[in-house]
């Protein structure tokens, strides 16, 4: 008996290290991952704001040509 329960400790030991080893291994593969996805988040951020920026030059670009085009359509009909 004492055998037995000699050898069941030497199991339960065993797996709990093989599981306290995996455990390690699966929180270093998840903050590799995460660090990885911050990063590319961070680089969003940063492309996006970019394109706001674009997007708002385009749109202030866009209303000078509406403008000059509104103009000009009144001068054509104001010398008729």
């Amino acid at each position: 008996i004492s055998f037995s329960l000699f050898c069941k400790e030497q199991l339960k030991e065993f797996v709990v290290k093989a599981l306290d080893s995996n455990v390690k291994v699966i929180k270093m593969v998840f903050n590799s991952i995460a660090d990885k996805l911050i990063v590319r988040d961070d680089a969003l951020d940063v492309v996006v704001s970019t394109l706001k920026e674009h997007i708002e030059e385009l749109k202030r670009g866009l209303i000078i040509c509406k403008t000059y085009w509104v103009m000009g359509c009144w001068l054509r009909h104001q010398s008729l």
